[in-house]
């Protein structure tokens, strides 16, 4: 009944006359201003679920082992055949944490190991070393290539309508954390490569020589 009427007070105030400013939107939101139609409980007025396609496509593209990690020797943490993987997975720019819970292994593990044997830990610096060129790469790839995400946002009005709006585009602030998630990272571990301080030797012994002849014409030396 309400609704009725604030119809019919709607049509006396604005005639229908052919002015685009008369939409059925604004109609409709007219009509449940003069109905004083009330707002739905706040968790059912604004409610969004985001469906961002992102997860896989931003993650780093060699952090999770191509194969499976090689078993240990009996009665030990490590072979042979582990460690080559673990070298391979580190050139490839791996992030070790997932490498050890593949493994089944911890941080203590590889710090025992570096520190028990020399050629272990010259091995697995040198495989950090070339992984950081890998991930210096991939921040170029990601930073080059576009995300394309999907948006969903469910909303439900005053008439008890659910509106759905979907909008599909470049993730551009998800590719933005990404490169300089590396960035940053590869700035702390070779700000000698990839850092930016730029370091100076200045070796011009010009000045010394000019005080030295001043302290010599003055009688001095």
């Amino acid at each position: 009944m309400a609704r009725k009427k604030a119809q019919e007070t709607l049509e006396r105030l604005y005639p229908k006359k052919p002015d685009p400013r008369y939409t059925p939107k604004t109609v409709k939101q007219a009509v449940n201003h003069i109905a004083g139609a009330k707002k739905p409980p706040k968790a059912k007025r604004a409610t969004w679920e985001q469906k961002v396609h992102m997860s896989e496509a931003i993650a780093p593209l060699y952090t999770k082992p191509t194969t499976e990690v090689p078993p240990a020797i009996v009665g030990g943490k490590w072979s042979p055949e582990r460690e080559e993987h673990l070298f391979a997975f580190l050139t490839q720019g791996g992030i070790i944490r997932v490498w050890l819970n593949m493994a089944g292994l911890s941080y203590n593990d590889i710090y025992h190991r570096r520190k028990k044997d020399p050629s272990f830990a010259a091995r697995y610096d040198e495989a950090r070393a070339v992984g950081m060129d890998a991930l210096a790469d991939e921040a170029l790839l990601i930073a080059s290539s576009p995300i394309t995400c999907e948006e969903v946002a469910e909303t439900e009005l005053a008439d008890g309508k659910r509106v759905v709006v979907r909008k599909r585009g470049d993730n551009t602030y998800a590719r933005k954390l990404a490169f300089y998630a590396r960035v940053e990272l590869l700035k702390k571990w070779a700000p000698e490569r990839y850092g930016d301080k730029i370091s100076v030797d200045v070796t011009d012994k010009r000045a010394a020589g000019i005080l030295a002849a001043r302290r010599r014409l003055q009688g001095l030396d």
